[in-house]
C-alpha cells in the first residue's frame, strides 16, 4: 500500500501535500507543476480534481456551484462524441476543449463585485459574486460558463477567428438553466 491519493491523471501525497507527477498541463498550472491547489491547501479545496474551491464559499452555495459545473460538464460531449446527436447539445467541439481545461483546473472565488455577476482573473482564477447565485444573472451554470470562457480567451463579441461570448451563452441557456432554481 502507497498511502497516495489516486486523482484520475497523477498521485497526491498527503504527507508532502503535493502530487507526485508533474500537472498534465505544464506551466499553465503555475511554476511549480507538482502543487496542489495552487499551493494554497489551506484556503483552497479540490477533493474531487475539478474546479478548485476559492476563499469565501458557504457549504450550501459550494453545492450549488458545483452542480452548475455538473450542469456544463453533462453539455461538452453532446456534439463532439461518436453518438452525438446532431443539434442536441450546445457547446461547439472547437470551443469544448479548451472550455473543459479551463473547467478541470479553474479556482473558483466568492467576492463581492458591485453587484456584477462574475470576473475572470489571470490564469485560472475566476471570481463569482453573491449576484450569481440571483435571477439578476440568469443561472449560476450559464454565469460560470461565460467567466470560464472570457478566461478561455474569448470576447463577449464575434471576432474573425472565434464566436462570441453572448452567443455562446445564448445557445446554451436553456440547456444549461434547466431545472436551476434560485
Amino acid at each position: 500500500m502507497t498511502a497516495l491519493n489516486y486523482n484520475y491523471f497523477r498521485d497526491y501525497d498527503p504527507q508532502t501535500g503535493r502530487y507526485i507527477e508533474s500537472d498534465p498541463i505544464g506551466l499553465d498550472a503555475g511554476i511549480n507543476t507538482y502543487t496542489y491547489v495552487q499551493d494554497g491547501p489551506i484556503g483552497v479545496a479540490d477533493p474531487l480534481g475539478l474546479v478548485a474551491r476559492g476563499g469565501g464559499w458557504s457549504n450550501p452555495r459550494w453545492t450549488k456551484m458545483k452542480q452548475a459545473e455538473a450542469a456544463i460538464r453533462q453539455e461538452l460531449p453532446k456534439n463532439c462524441s461518436c453518438a452525438a446527436n446532431s443539434g442536441n447539445g450546445c457547446i461547439p467541439c472547437d470551443v469544448a476543449k479548451n472550455l473543459l481545461d479551463r473547467l478541470n483546473n479553474s479556482e473558483v472565488v466568492e467576492a463581492p463585485l458591485g453587484g456584477d455577476c462574475g470576473f475572470a482573473g489571470p490564469g485560472y482564477k475566476l471570481y463569482l459574486s453573491p449576484a450569481a447565485f440571483t435571477k439578476k444573472c440568469d443561472c449560476l451554470a450559464s454565469t460560470l460558463y461565460h467567466e470560464l470562457l472570457h478566461n478561455a480567451g474569448y470576447e463577449h463579441d464575434a471576432t474573425e477567428n472565434m464566436p462570441g461570448i453572448r452567443e455562446l451563452e445564448k445557445k446554451c441557456m436553456s440547456n444549461l438553466c434547466k431545472g436551476d432554481s434560485k
